[in-house]
């Protein structure tokens, strides 16, 4: 019997309501590897319940959330989950909202976390302050991470 290992949603506007309830599946999911949802008006809201299926997930390794809404309240709900989550290996966040406050959220977060190695945060909003804590990161963690974060306004 397959089973379904791809999941790619882009483009379908999907937004905060719908990601809610994807979210609430994958905390049970045990086949799913990559989830696409680039492109689908998630904001804040959808990015803490995606937070929350991320946490208790055991099977996904790349998640793409390009091209949304996300700021940083949304981001510091995705970094609690990588606090807990011990398989994702790819994220790519680039083209949200996110700054200063959730670069530096990140940061500590990947002091600590051991199986992410590609973090793609191109064009967001992340300045001086946030570059410098993600920089700072990068002495304490012992993974080789490849950390995208062009054009910083």
């Amino acid at each position: 019997m397959q089973t379904l290992t791809t999941l790619n949603l882009w483009n379908n506007q999907i937004g905060d309501v719908g990601v809610q309830s994807l979210a609430n599946t994958l905390q049970h999911n045990k086949t799913l590897t990559t989830l696409e949802l680039g492109h689908n008006q998630i904001g804040d809201i959808g990015a803490q319940s995606l937070g929350d299926g991320l946490q208790h997930n055991k099977s996904l390794t790349t998640v793409n959330i390009s091209w949304n809404q996300i700021g940083d309240i949304g981001e510091q709900s995705l970094g609690d989950a990588l606090r807990h989550n011990t398989t994702l290996i790819i994220l790519s966040l680039q083209h949200n909202q996110i700054g200063d406050v959730g670069a530096q959220s990140l940061g500590i977060i990947l002091q600590h976390n051991k199986s992410l190695t590609i973090l793609d945060l191109e064009e967001n909003r992340i300045e001086d302050i946030g570059g410098q804590s993600l920089a700072d990161s990068l002495q304490h963690n012992t993974v080789t991470l490849f950390l995208f974060i062009y054009t910083m306004y």
